[in-house]
């Protein structure tokens, strides 16, 4: 395996990378509809696991874990878009509530929002302009 660098210019034997993001949900098919509806997912339901996968344009992918009860860690996905305010009214019409409108980040960093969608999973949204 090569080797992989940081920004800093430290050497690392393996740099680790997101692999998967997962969202609890407490109803499969709502939770299918919304994320096809709003980020344009892949879903692909499994229903005996109580899961299903969602794949975006590129990786990572992830899956919706069925739960009875929603726990908020304070982990916020970020999914890089090409408009974030058509994105949030994407969110708002599927039942999703805007956290944060769009706004600078600063220093050059590009545009952010937030929403949270029908479970209360926060999800980031970014884009250079």
């Amino acid at each position: 395996m090569g080797k992989a660098f940081s920004s800093i210019g430290h050497q690392f034997a393996f740099m680790p990378f997101v692999n998967h993001v997962e969202f609890e949900v407490t109803n499969l098919r709502r939770a299918a509809k919304f994320y096809k509806s709003v980020l344009g997912f892949k879903i692909q339901v499994i229903p005996q696991m109580k899961y299903a996968l969602w794949s975006a344009a590129r990786k990572p992918g992830g899956g919706l874990s069925l739960v009875k009860k929603v726990k908020h860690g304070g982990t916020t996905a970020v999914f890089q878009v090409d408009n974030i305010n058509r994105y949030l009214d994407k969110a708002k019409r599927n039942g999703g509530k805007i956290v944060q409108k769009k706004g600078a980040i600063g220093a050059g960093m590009g545009y952010y929002g937030v929403f949270k969608d029908p479970f209360g999973n926060l999800v980031g949204l970014w884009s250079s302009h």
